[in-house]
């Protein structure tokens, strides 16, 4: 395949300032193409919804074992600092996602607990760039956490409860 030269150049610019090889790039990227894609059209599903918050779950999981890796070495290298912010880009796209979902829409606390969620990712992502110290991002996780935990909570229980609901009549 021709790409036009300034973007072939602009491509392995960026894949060289994140490490990777220009191949390596275009499949990350076509992978996230496919990947809002498919979630694009199932958001809106149950199965969407299902989806959205196991990958919030793993991504949640993610972030917290990346910090905690980068927090035993001291300093977050450069690399490690732009696995973490995608990480926290996925988690938002993630959060945003299912904020727009019939289900959230349809349970105002639930819908409250997705608003906090963004508003926890969006503080973890600004204490990590800004170098703040480890107690004050630890705190953070921690309240990511529970805001996810309480998320995942209401949803499922809505969920099945509507899932029983339908099924019985």
């Amino acid at each position: 395949m021709r790409l036009d030269p300034v973007l072939k150049g602009g491509l392995e610019a960026y894949a060289l300032a994140k490490g990777l090889s220009v191949s390596q790039l275009v499949r990350r990227v076509l992978m996230d193409f496919a990947h809002e894609v498919a979630s694009s059209q199932l958001y809106s599903t149950q199965e969407g919804v299902e989806y959205t918050l196991d990958r919030i779950k793993v991504l949640v999981g993610t972030l917290e074992v990346q910090w905690y890796s980068a927090a035993v070495t001291g300093i977050p290298t450069q690399k490690q600092g732009g696995e973490l912010y995608d990480t926290v880009l996925a988690l938002l796209k993630e959060a945003v996602r299912l904020a727009q979902s019939e289900s959230a829409a349809k349970n105002v606390s639930a819908c409250i607990d997705v608003m906090c969620l963004v508003s926890a990712v969006s503080r973890i992502a600004l204490s990590i760039l800004s170098g703040d110290d480890r107690p004050g991002i630890e705190r953070l996780m921690d309240e990511l956490k529970k805001t996810s935990e309480s998320i995942q909570a209401r949803l499922r229980a809505r969920e099945s409860g509507t899932t029983a609901n339908t099924g019985g009549s």
